[in-house]
């Protein structure tokens, strides 16, 4: 059975391997398996760890920089899986320009012989929220 202090703990330590862009440290959390599923805001359905592999090494390319303020998360529990949902609030930094996002994540969990891992990852923007703040660099 998965605790709640467990559960909220690898979901922590799947935002600090988003903001490090730790593909090895992502690769440990997620399970390797053809049934994990991933919906990246904006993008279409990936199912399979190959797949969801392949988005974190593009997402990580990227020249910019994250940090994750998680907001609100709740769970629920039922034996061997636990369920995070919660707001992501980000601070994007990329050449000029900072950006404040918030987005609406669930993120599922299993109890495995391998550990805790992640099976499936579901977030969508929250657009309300959302600004852009152009930089003057001299």
């Amino acid at each position: 059975m998965i605790t709640r202090d467990a559960l909220l703990e690898i979901n922590k330590n799947y935002y600090k391997a988003f903001e490090n862009f730790d593909l090895e440290t992502m690769s440990q959390i997620w399970s390797n398996s053809d049934e994990v599923i991933c919906i990246h805001p904006g993008w279409d359905i990936l199912i399979g760890w190959e797949k969801v592999r392949d988005s974190w090494k593009k997402i990580f390319m990227e020249e910019t920089l994250l940090k994750f303020t998680i907001r609100n998360p709740s769970t629920i529990i039922w034996d061997d899986v636990g369920i995070v949902s919660c707001i992501e609030e980000i601070f994007i930094s990329s050449r000029d320009t900072i950006s404040q996002t918030f987005i609406a994540t669930t993120n599922l969990f299993k109890s495995t012989d391998q550990g805790i891992k992640l099976y499936y990852h579901h977030s969508s923007p929250v657009l309300t929220n959302e600004r852009n703040v152009k930089l003057n660099y001299h």
